[in-house]
């Protein structure tokens, strides 16, 4: 089997309703073994290197959390907040007195 996309082994929680990480078959298995829970020959996935190189594009423009774990907002109080970028756009919206938009 080939997956056009590295393994999904993180929650999104930038607006993607996705499985918790205890759900997900490729968080904390190794490729043999979700082959053998899959019943597959072989199995090989798309790198991330690979997905950059096919859409011309690098990591500065593009979420990648959900392959690697690390989330854009990391650090922050609301990083892990399925609504955090949301929440941060409406904090940023005209309109909101102008006051300081705080950390999340």
């Amino acid at each position: 089997m080939r997956i056009s996309a590295p393994p999904i082994k993180h929650p999104c929680h930038y607006g993607i309703d996705m499985s918790s990480r205890e759900e997900m078959i490729a968080h904390g298995r190794s490729t043999e073994e979700i082959a053998a829970e899959l019943g597959c020959d072989s199995l090989h996935y798309l790198s991330l290197e690979g997905v950059y190189e096919a859409v011309g594009a690098d990591r500065a423009v593009h979420c990648d959390a959900c392959f690697t774990g690390e989330y854009p907002l990391a650090g922050s109080d609301g990083a892990s907040g399925k609504y955090s970028l949301e929440q941060r756009r409406e904090l940023q919206a005209p309109g909101n007195r102008g006051d300081p938009v705080p950390a999340l």
